[in-house]
């Protein structure tokens, strides 16, 4: 892993734990790197092995990242004219305590 993804990886997560985070992983990275000089791949079994080296307390932590990377679907035509409709709509909005619901 490189340095650069290493400081990605730190900015993206952020509060007390940054800094006990980052010494876990680089911790088991060593581990990591001997097992990958084995195996000399990268694919998503090398991703699955890293994920299970994460302590539980941190999953919520690395799913945040992970989910960055997870493409979203493209809109379809009338998704994409709906949008833009409601973007050219300038007109006012009501509040929802305003609205005679019976």
């Amino acid at each position: 892993m490189s340095g650069e993804t290493i400081k990605c990886l730190v900015n993206m997560i952020h509060g007390e734990r940054q800094e006990q985070i980052v010494k876990d992983f680089l911790n088991q990275e060593n581990k990591y790197i001997k097992d990958y000089t084995r195996r000399n791949d990268m694919s998503r079994e090398t991703i699955k092995y890293l994920i299970d080296m994460i302590p539980e307390k941190d999953i919520d932590t690395i799913y945040k990242v992970l989910i960055r990377f997870i493409p979203e679907d493209e809109p379809l035509p009338d998704e994409i004219e709906s949008i833009a409709e409601a973007k050219a709509d300038k007109s006012a909005t009501i509040s929802h305590n305003a609205i005679n619901w019976d």
